[in-house]
């Protein structure tokens, strides 16, 4: 950019992009994009704003924009082992952040321990009893990543609730996906101190049938085809039990979002009539993202892969819906673009919502250098973008 382009105005860009799974968290992310722009021309103002969905890292970045502060726990993890997972606690609001992921995600297990018939959320449930012994008066608990198809229903156990099967006998502690076809009766714990609890999900689809939490999700978690259709009739019979149990609760499972998290959401209705919220909408309140995208001239996102799923409530779509307000253009930097649900062209793109999207991954690239060159890559993706932008409008005034 020459002097004179600048003197009126100082290009701002808005940086909120995802994680890159596997690869970087969406603070990572949001620096290797930063040094990008950088490396093009260090006088462009840069205002990092890392989101997520509701999946891993909404956590960290809620409790970041709330002023709470990390805590930690003993927990089982989806295999029942111990680990310490963090949560997140603000004295002075009586408010709690939990993440799913801290305790039963699908990062915290090798494929070849993928389990969704023994998968359990007593970890999860775990951290919400952490919350409320704390003295929580309000939780948010940030569903997605999960490595579980269970309901629930060990999440359920962990607050004290009790499950039997048609013969009347208890079910052990920390049940799976493939115990849930089994469940005909649940006894809820006594009454607790009362919390305000609200599900975060990063997918809108419902608890069971083809777009269901099994069918669509168990592949991703180790589930055959016909696991999958095993999981779903489970999900459809435990939600069945639950619907016995709390009648004056809506726990429909066609409701949007009960999908999320292998169905989670339902267990959190069925507890705390817990309302479902989108965990991405949720995160850009609270850390004034459209303020900020009114302030900038444009917006630099990304994620992993964009697919189909992207349009769904995830990170890369919300933005450049909130973006449309102020006439923002977003730039889209992923690992991997999924061409398979449509032609690649200014139709497709509109469908997102983005001026443009760059392939950051070169080719030839495998998916194990790929993720281990992730950070190089979208550097050098963006800083590439941005030169060719300033030059193509280098008359222009901001020149992007």
């Amino acid at each position: 950019m020459s002097p004179s382009a600048t003197a009126s105005k100082t290009v701002r860009i808005l940086v909120a992009p995802d994680k890159f799974k596997h690869a970087l968290s969406s603070r990572q992310a949001a620096r290797a994009i930063a040094d990008g722009i950088r490396d093009a021309d260090p006088t462009i103002d840069v205002d990092l704003c890392p989101m997520a969905d509701g999946g891993e890292g909404t956590g960290e970045l809620l409790a970041a924009a709330l002023h709470a502060m990390p805590q930690s726990r003993m927990v089982r993890d989806p295999l029942a082992r111990s680990r310490r997972a963090q949560w997140w606690w603000s004295p002075t609001r009586r408010l709690a952040i939990v993440e799913l992921a801290q305790a039963a995600g699908h990062a915290l297990l090798t494929p070849d321990e993928y389990a969704p018939f023994n998968a359990s959320t007593y970890g999860v449930g775990e951290l919400i009893v952490a919350a409320r012994e704390a003295g929580a008066h309000e939780l948010f608990v940030a569903l997605g990543g999960s490595a579980t198809v269970d309901g629930g229903a060990g999440l359920l156990q962990a607050l004290g609730w009790r499950l039997f099967d048609v013969t009347g006998r208890e079910m052990p502690v920390g049940v799976g996906g493939g115990a849930l076809a089994r469940i005909a009766q649940v006894l809820p714990a006594g009454d607790a101190s009362p919390m305000r609890v609200t599900a975060l999900v990063d997918v809108q689809n419902p608890l069971t049938g083809p777009h269901g939490a099994a069918r669509v999700f168990g592949p991703q978690k180790g589930a055959s085809p016909t696991e999958a259709l095993e999981l779903d009739d489970g999900l459809r019979n435990f939600c069945e039990v639950l619907q016995k149990t709390k009648p004056r609760h809506d726990l429909n499972p066609a409701t949007s979002g009960f999908g999320a998290a292998g169905g989670v959401a339902v267990a959190l209705r069925a507890a705390f009539d817990a309302p479902i919220r989108s965990g991405f909408e949720t995160l850009a309140t609270h850390v004034g993202l459209d303020d900020r995208l009114a302030a900038c001239d444009i917006c630099l996102t990304g994620e992993g892969r964009l697919d189909a799923q992207t349009a769904g409530g995830k990170v890369v779509s919300g933005v450049a819906r909130r973006a449309k307000t102020d006439r923002r253009p977003v730039v889209a930097f992923v690992g991997r673009l999924d061409r398979a649900d449509a032609p690649v062209g200014e139709d497709w793109l509109g469908k997102f919502g983005l001026r443009d999207c760059v392939e950051i991954t070169p080719p030839g690239y495998d998916l194990k250098s790929a993720l281990a060159d992730t950070e190089m890559n979208l550097r050098i993706a963006v800083g590439r973008w941005i030169s060719q932008e300033l030059r193509s409008n280098s008359r222009s005034d901001p020149p992007i």
